[in-house]
């Protein structure tokens, strides 16, 4: 197997806690992995690494087997999805998937619409693509930011505490959706 993400006696500066325990972590390709934590800080610390937002105090970070520097090579190959989302209203659904990848003077909404259909018919996702993104469900923006993740071809996907706004039945029907892009 190709490892994804490796971690290893990671340690963040926390001001006015100090540093925070050794964090170990190994991820390797296909895997699903459940990580928990002791502390709110810990969890909070590790997305914010992985978006590039905070680098490692102490400890090494590896990215597809190759010593990670600098903390903002990261954001390019991790996708964070949490409960306040990074779809923007204002933007139709397929542009939401789509923006990041092309400048606007080459975006074409019908060739992205394609697209996206091809790609909710592949991962079995039914949504109405006219539909406004703030109307969207919960269990609705996850797929959409799942699926946005494999159009951007992002090889680690964190979801962050999607318990904590999913119900159990939501849960269920997204679950195919990470198994299938597990591979």
């Amino acid at each position: 197997k190709t490892e994804r993400l490796r971690i290893e006696n990671g340690q963040f500066e926390q001001s006015g806690l100090g540093e925070r325990s050794g964090l170990y972590l190994h991820l390797m390709a296909g895997e699903i992995l459940g990580v928990f934590f002791d502390h709110i800080h810990d969890k909070e610390n590790l997305i914010q690494l992985l978006q590039g937002d905070a680098p490692l105090s102490y400890g090494r970070m590896y990215l597809h087997e190759h010593f990670v520097m600098d903390k903002h090579t990261i954001p390019a190959q991790v996708h964070v999805i949490n409960k306040k989302g990074a779809l923007i209203n204002s933007l139709s659904i397929c542009e939401n998937v789509y923006y990041a990848q092309l400048p606007p003077s080459f975006f074409s909404i019908g060739i992205y619409e394609e697209m996206l259909q091809d790609l909710m018919d592949q991962y079995n996702v039914q949504i109405n693509l006219r539909r406004p993104v703030k109307g969207l469900s919960h269990r609705e923006t996850i797929e959409l930011e799942l699926l946005k993740a494999v159009a951007m071809k992002k090889r680690i996907v964190v979801l962050a505490d999607i318990t904590s706004f999913l119900s159990p039945t939501e849960l269920n029907q997204v679950q195919p959706l990470i198994r299938k892009m597990q591979g």
